[in-house]
C-alpha cells in the first residue's frame, strides 16, 4: 500500500467454465469466472471504502446513495445536468463503478 502498488500475484485469476443451460457439449452453453486472489479481493474492497468515504465526507458524490435505485440516480443527474444547461455553466462528469455496496 505505501508503495501503491497491487501485486501481480493478486491479479492472476483461474478461469473456469459454469455450465449455464442447454446442452452440455455445447461450448456457447458455458460462462467463464475468474477465481481471484482472495488476499487481493479483501484488499480491493478495503480501498474501494476508504475511497467511497473520502469522497461521501468531502462532498465529491453529489447523487450516488448506495440505497438509491439506478432510476433516482439518472434521474438526479439529469436534473443536474438541466440546471447547469440553464445557468450556463459548464458541467463536467466522472461516472465510477463502485461495485459491492
Amino acid at each position: 500500500m505505501d508503495e501503491g502498488k497491487f501485486p501481480l500475484v493478486w491479479k492472476v485469476a483461474h478461469v473456469t467454465p459454469i455450465f449455464k443451460t442447454g446442452h452440455k457439449q455445447t461450448c456457447r452453453n458455458y460462462r467463464p469466472i475468474s477465481l481471484l486472489s482472495c488476499t487481493g479481493t479483501v484488499f480491493e474492497k478495503c480501498v474501494q471504502k476508504h475511497v467511497f468515504t473520502y469522497l461521501i465526507t468531502n462532498n465529491l458524490l453529489t447523487c450516488f446513495i448506495p440505497v438509491n435505485s439506478t432510476i433516482f440516480q439518472l434521474l438526479s443527474i439529469y436534473d443536474d445536468f438541466c440546471r447547469f444547461l440553464d445557468s450556463k455553466n459548464i458541467s463536467q462528469v466522472i461516472f465510477l463503478c463502485i461495485k459491492g455496496f
